[in-house]
């Protein structure tokens, strides 16, 4: 078995939940991290009247992980708070940015080969070809 990276993944939900998940699987197939997602499964069972507690448990969970990684088409206020968070306690560790992107199937061969340098750098190791 691999050793396993917690890591942090955020999307902005009022995008799109399905996307949301859909980068979770892709990330977690692709790359040998163990996906660290509050938010993404209680928002499929919670309305945004319970956000506030959503985020109190994202920001506790954001302190156990050792990567983050933001996705979906833009950065939203909640995503920017957590990345705040992780950055604060890692000292200024940056997050991997898929901002800007609507799912995985939009990164070029380049774009994705940047991506797989970028999660090394970090211990994050992809899991095939």
């Amino acid at each position: 078995m691999v050793d396993l990276v917690p890591t942090y993944i955020a999307h902005r939900l009022a995008a799109n939940l399905q996307s949301a998940a859909r980068w979770v699987a892709w990330l977690s197939r692709r790359y040998t991290i163990e996906p660290v997602c509050p938010w993404i499964v209680l928002a499929s069972q919670w309305d945004e009247s319970d956000r506030a507690l959503g985020l109190e448990i994202d920001l506790v969970a954001i302190r156990r992980v050792r990567a983050f990684v933001a996705t979906g088409p833009e950065w939203s206020s909640g995503v920017r708070t957590e990345a705040d968070e992780f950055m604060r306690f890692t000292c200024g560790k940056l997050p991997v940015s898929l901002v800007g992107f609507d799912g995985p199937t939009d990164l070029t061969d380049g774009e994705l080969s940047a991506l797989d340098a970028e999660m090394a750098r970090r211990g994050i190791v992809r899991r095939h070809a």
